[in-house]
């Protein structure tokens, strides 16, 4: 073994096969292929699915049982409603008094519902309704609930991608610059 190193002399008698290589007991290489990582993967984006179809779930059934207490609004409010909707080319929509929601809104699960603050009917004039109602009915016109619907699916799937997250903002602030012209239409 003149010029030879030592590990040249290993590589040989392993190659001859006279000795064998032995690993240290319980030695396990790690293994990172991809079929294991995209397991892995696939696990936590449907646990993160899960979730989140699990808390929407909850929170509109929350909202529904919070609108067993709603009573129905003033007669002013439904006629307002009438007379715009025709304006407007939709259909009027029932219109509730609700007591512990902060803003209007147009609530489509089923049949479309105009939901209105209490507090608000009580501290606001009458004259002072026409464009509020007319914004949230440009949502109907518009077909904003089908839009939502189509968040939640979407949101289904790609809640891990912060673009979806911008996206669906910037869809909502352009409903709502959509509908305050509407407003200012009808």
């Amino acid at each position: 073994v003149e010029d030879r190193t030592v590990i040249d002399v290993v590589e040989t008698a392993v190659s001859r096969g006279e000795i064998r290589p032995r690993r240290a007991a319980g030695f396990r290489p790690p293994r990172f292929d991809a079929v294991v990582l995209g397991g892995w993967m696939l696990q936590a984006w449907l646990l993160g699915s899960v979730l989140l179809a699990v808390v929407q779930g909850w929170r509109i059934a929350r909202f529904r049982r919070h609108l067993r207490g709603a009573v129905p609004a003033p007669a002013w409010v439904n006629t307002e409603v009438a007379a715009l909707a025709e304006r407007m080319g939709v259909t009027a929509p029932e219109a509730l008094a609700v007591a512990g929601i902060g803003v209007p809104m147009l609530w489509c699960l089923g049949r479309p519902v105009l939901l209105v603050p209490d507090e608000l009917l009580k501290t606001m004039e009458a004259d002072r309704w026409r464009a509020i109602v007319a914004h949230e009915l440009a949502h109907l016109r518009r077909g904003d609930h089908w839009v939502r619907r189509l968040e939640l699916v979407a949101g289904a799937v790609w809640w891990w991608n912060p673009l979806y997250w911008l996206v669906r903002r910037q869809l909502d602030f352009e409903a709502e610059l959509a509908c305050d012209a509407w407003a200012v239409w009808a």
